[in-house]
């Protein structure tokens, strides 16, 4: 009649391990009858069994009744999660020596910065492509959300921050395969107003020789209108808006 997924999540920094609840689904046959409610305590019973510090879920933006359900347990939006693709492959952009000042690959000696900058202002939610993000997948180089690919190479690029050492503005990962795909995660401090600098690690990306012509998926928080429209200008659509969800136990 149902289901309901449950899966270990990473080691949060700060909210310590906590718990992935997805695939939750009812045979329309038996819809409307509190199935998915009856599904959702029993996860999160065995959560709390297991004393998870926090469960973790995303829903589409527009599932009204899948929102209802959730706020009704007590669990709080963090953010909306913007998914985009290049409908062909995207043109190789044009660089620019005011993004060259600024923009630059990632060191290993930024992985305290990184993970300053996502999980404590860049995504607040701690999730990108459907999955938690652990400090293990920032200081280890290895985004566990593209495990599935055949992956040929994974690369970072970051926006330090020009007024303060060992602080980082945006970080930018890229995940390409053998098949001229690349899927992008970009994390962007939100006290950065510049429209310019919102894009630059963007535009820097698309000027690597190696994303011509590629087929490109992108994901970033809703709302940034500086992003939303070069993405536009250059042809992506976006194709899912995913409301980033969590509850938090008291212990």
């Amino acid at each position: 009649m149902g289901n309901v997924s449950l899966f270990a999540a990473g080691h949060h920094p700060w909210s310590g391990r906590g718990w992935l609840i997805a695939n939750v689904a009812v045979h329309p046959s038996y819809q409307r009858r509190g199935i998915a409610n009856v599904l959702m305590h029993a996860a999160m019973d065995r959560v709390e069994q297991q004393r998870g510090r926090w469960v973790a879920l995303q829903v589409e933006e527009d599932n009204e009744a899948a929102l209802n359900l959730y706020r009704g347990m007590n669990f709080t939006i963090y953010e909306t999660l913007n998914q985009w693709e290049s409908a062909h492959g995207v043109e190789r952009q044009p660089d620019s020596h005011a993004d060259e000042l600024s923009v630059r690959p990632r060191l290993p000696s930024d992985g305290p910065a990184e993970i300053d900058l996502i999980f404590r202002r860049a995504r607040l939610g701690g999730m990108a492509w459907t999955q938690p993000l652990s400090k293990e997948d920032v200081q280890g180089g290895v985004f566990q959300g593209a495990a599935s690919w055949v992956d040929l190479s994974r690369e970072r690029w970051v926006l330090p921050d020009p007024a303060h050492a060992n602080r980082l503005l945006g970080s930018l990962w890229i995940t390409s395969s053998g098949w001229r795909r690349s899927r992008i995660s970009l994390f962007l401090d939100p006290a950065l107003e510049s429209p310019s600098d919102r894009q630059s690690l963007l535009r820097a990306a698309l000027a690597g020789p190696d994303m011509e012509n590629r087929i490109i998926r992108l994901e970033t928080t809703a709302g940034d209108a500086p992003v939303e429209d070069l993405l536009t200008s250059l042809g992506f659509r976006k194709t899912r808006s995913l409301i980033q969800m969590r509850y938090e136990f008291p212990w």
